[in-house]
């Protein structure tokens, strides 16, 4: 294990090219900054790991159901070890389970689950005298934590912001939402046409905002503060030196794209999106429907490495994972949807959307391939909303 733990130390950091969390810009950031703990240095001075064996950590959570019926929900709190391999850090063997917040309701106040966690955090970037089974001698362990994520419920809580119903509902950008005209709901809408050149917001920014609410001189005036900045209040894990709003909140490709994403594409394309009903790229029922079952026919010609066995996606109620939309909508579905669109353009539109997912999905992403995305995603959009 200690030999396996040596991949941060080895891992060679190309410029322009990107393979996992060692090549992001907070981590080649830290390594040149001296290590603190509550903005004090640690004795003696060094920086963000100098030493090969300092280990780096993610932590996450999400909400699940407890039962098969009904909303009640617990919140496990797990922890990534990237020293490992990419292969082997998010294997079960060697993920660090911490605890479970047990609902049933979501925790209203997170960060009193998260102290023993932010202690321990903290005595594990001054040191912790530890042995080294190489070397046969005793060494200062460090540890720090690099990211934190989840879906959008899950890190909105962490990061406690409002989250997307808010005005402000991005924890990237200062972008704000506007009511949708007419609608009695809480459901705000954000407009393509919004400039995001000079929106964007770093660690400074936010903890200022999050300061204004935790001293403001009423409740009254701390939720009015927290509306239009869109934090309301200082989370605790902020206050790990090791952590930098927002990039240690990176955001969740699986449940954005793969748990829904998709899922309200295809719910648009069959006419069971609130309400919505578009004849000119609509799918009819009778071909929808053999589209689900050609797909679920496939399933015993495609080896269990790549996917588990896929479902016809046409019924209601068939449970695909984010593993098996990912496999339909990157391998079945170019095959499955050509020529079932009664415009051509329709379909050229969601092959364009493959195409960027592909590169998303990459184990290697260069510089320029990022500026296909951002850049792609964009005109994807607003051809969309064409």
């Amino acid at each position: 294990m200690a030999k396996l733990m040596q991949y941060q130390s080895t891992h060679i950091h190309a410029p322009g090219v990107f393979t996992d969390i060692f090549d992001g810009e907070h981590y080649q950031q830290l390594r040149s900054t001296p290590i603190t703990v509550h903005d004090k240095p640690v004795h003696p001075p060094t920086n963000y790991f100098e030493d090969d064996r300092d280990i780096a950590l993610g932590l996450s959570t999400d909400g699940y159901g407890i039962f098969t019926c009904g909303q009640a929900t617990a919140w496990p709190l797990i922890i990534f070890i990237y020293n490992l391999p990419p292969k082997l850090c998010n294997h079960v063997e060697h993920i660090l389970a911490l605890g479970v917040i047990p609902g049933p309701n979501k925790p209203s106040n997170v960060d009193s689950f998260l102290i023993p966690l932010h202690e321990e955090l903290n005595k594990l970037a001054e040191g912790v005298k530890t042995h080294d089974t190489r070397s046969r001698s005793l060494f200062l362990l460090c540890a720090f934590l690099l990211i934190i994520f989840g879906n959008f419920s899950a890190v909105s809580m962490l990061m406690k912001m409002k989250g997307v119903n808010g005005l402000s509902p991005c924890r990237n950008c200062k972008i704000k939402a506007i009511p949708i005209p007419g609608d009695t709901n809480s459901t705000h809408y954000i407009p393509l046409t919004t400039d995001l050149t000079d929106l964007g917001q770093n660690h400074m920014e936010l903890m200022a905002d999050a300061k204004q609410v935790d001293e403001a001189e009423s409740l009254a005036a701390a939720g009015r503060i927290a509306k239009e900045t869109g934090i309301k209040g200082t989370p605790i894990l902020s206050t790990l030196d090791s952590v930098a709003l927002p990039q240690s909140f990176p955001l969740d490709f699986m449940h954005i794209i793969w748990e829904n994403f998709i899922k309200i594409l295809i719910r648009l394309w069959t006419g069971d999106y609130k309400g919505i009903c578009e004849e000119r790229y609509r799918i009819d029922a009778s071909t929808w429907k053999a589209i689900g079952a050609s797909g679920m026919a496939s399933g015993p010609t495609i080896p269990s490495t790549y996917s588990p066995w896929i479902p016809d996606v046409s019924k209601k109620g068939s449970y695909l994972s984010a593993d098996m939309w990912s496999f339909w909508t990157l391998y079945l579905a170019p095959v499955l949807l050509r020529n079932c669109f009664k415009k051509p353009k329709y379909f050229t539109h969601f092959i364009e959307l493959v195409h960027l997912l592909c590169i998303c999905m990459q184990f290697e992403i260069s510089a320029v391939e990022i500026e296909e995305i951002r850049t792609g995603f964009k005109k994807w959009v607003e051809e969309y909303q064409r």
